[in-house]
């Protein structure tokens, strides 16, 4: 599936922290996500987030921090030990996480031909969601 569905709920993700970040090749970014709770921990439940489209990363006020060149340090600064507290479907090209911080990351989608995101959390039904 390519794009962003308009009945696609990511609820699920409410309240996993970022634990991990990396880059990878040209702007590739992923994230480990930690479970909201020491019960949840202690079953195994992690998440991951691997976005191979574009993204930006936006500042509470709305201007772009960073974007796919952003420096490591300031991406490791915003996104590191932050709960995803809320999402949006920003388009059919685009969602959003949003941060206890205030920080949002934009993942959008820059190319139809291939899946620019990837989610998949423990503990919550189904495979994993690939857009």
């Amino acid at each position: 599936m390519h794009g962003v569905p308009d009945d696609l709920d990511l609820s699920g993700i409410e309240g996993y922290g970022i634990g991990q970040i990396a880059i990878f090749g040209a702007g590739s970014l992923s994230l480990v996500l930690w479970a909201p709770t020491k019960e949840a921990r202690v079953r195994g439940d992690q998440g991951l987030i691997r976005i191979e489209g574009g993204w930006q990363l936006l500042r509470s006020d709305g201007a772009v921090f960073g974007e796919e060149n952003a420096m490591l340090s300031d991406l490791r600064a915003t996104l590191l030990d932050q709960s995803i507290v809320g999402w949006q479907r920003e388009s059919a090209v685009a969602m959003r996480l949003v941060l206890e911080n205030g920080a949002v990351l934009r993942i959008i989608e820059n190319d139809t031909r291939y899946e620019f995101v990837t989610i998949e959390v423990t503990g919550i039904s189904g495979p994993g969601i690939y857009l």
